[in-house]
Parts: C-alpha cells; structure tokens; sequence
C-alpha cells in the first residue's frame, strides 16, 4: 500500500509539474533539471526527510513562483516537518494560484490547525464548503470547530448540510 501511495504521489508530482511548466516555456534542459529535482523532493517527503524535500522545493517555487505545485509540495514538506507556519504560508501561495484545487485548500486548513489557528480553520473550511459543498470530510471537521467553540447554532447547521 505503502509503495503504491508513492508511486501514486510521483506520478501525480510529475503531471503536475509537466503541465506548469510546459506553460513557463523554460529550455527542456532547465525544464527537466527542475522536474528532476521536484521529484527526488517529493520522494525525500515520503522518506521523512522532509527539511531537505521543503529546501528544495522552496528553491524551486522562488525560481518559479508561478507553479502551484512547488508551494504545495513545500507546505506538504514544511507538514511533515512539523513547520506548520510556513507550511501555511506555502500553501496560501498554492492557492491564490490555484484556488479550484480542492486539496490544497484542504491542507491549508490542515496547517492552519496543526498551528493552533483555530478561527483560520473555520475559516478555510467555510470557504472550501462555498466551493465544495458536497465534501462532507470539511463539514465534520467545521462541526467539530463548531462544538469546540460551544457554537450550537453553527453545528446544528452545519449537520442539516451534511
């Protein structure tokens, strides 16, 4: 399960990358250079070394600010680091450029609560909900903020959507 995860996340980390940077329009030598070192930081997340995959990756996004999935990838580093401020800074960048992305959006949330950003996360979940009103794993995680917040009126809302 574990190898097919990976070679999944690769795969996709590879598309991803292709596809925004073929957009760039950057030589095929720097193009591969860079695919090149995003995938071997991709994998570096999955092998826990995760301060080594967010440089690398940090690296890349500054050379090409405009591909979402090097801030992606550098919040998933900064994540599995236990970075959770920069992750969320990482991820914010992932989603103003790309804010259709449902899974960026949803580790943004991630980051927001793993850094005791409790009214961030409301928030990030409500706006992901405005978007992706069918994405019931949002709604049980805004009704359990909801509850911890002692907002009945909210959970009991956020239940009839679900």
């Amino acid at each position: 399960m574990k190898l097919h995860r990976q070679l999944s996340l690769t795969i996709l980390a590879i598309l991803l990358v292709c596809s925004g940077l073929a957009a760039q329009t950057p030589s095929p030598s720097t193009r591969g250079a860079a695919t090149a070192v995003f995938i071997d930081a991709v994998q570096e997340i999955n092998d826990g070394k995760a301060a080594d995959a967010a440089s690398k990756l940090m690296s890349l996004a500054s050379k090409y600010p405009d591909e979402d999935a090097y801030w992606y990838y550098a919040g998933l580093g900064y994540l599995s680091g236990r970075q959770f401020k920069k992750a969320a800074q990482c991820l914010r960048q992932a989603v103003a450029l790309d804010s259709s992305n449902y899974w960026y959006r949803e580790r943004l949330a991630y980051a927001y609560t793993a850094a005791g950003e409790v009214d961030l996360t409301i928030s990030a979940y409500e706006d992901i909900l405005k978007d992706f009103p069918r994405k019931s794993d949002a709604w049980y995680a805004l009704v359990n903020l909801y509850l911890h917040q002692r907002n009945y009126d909210k959970v009991l809302s956020a239940l009839d959507q679900i």
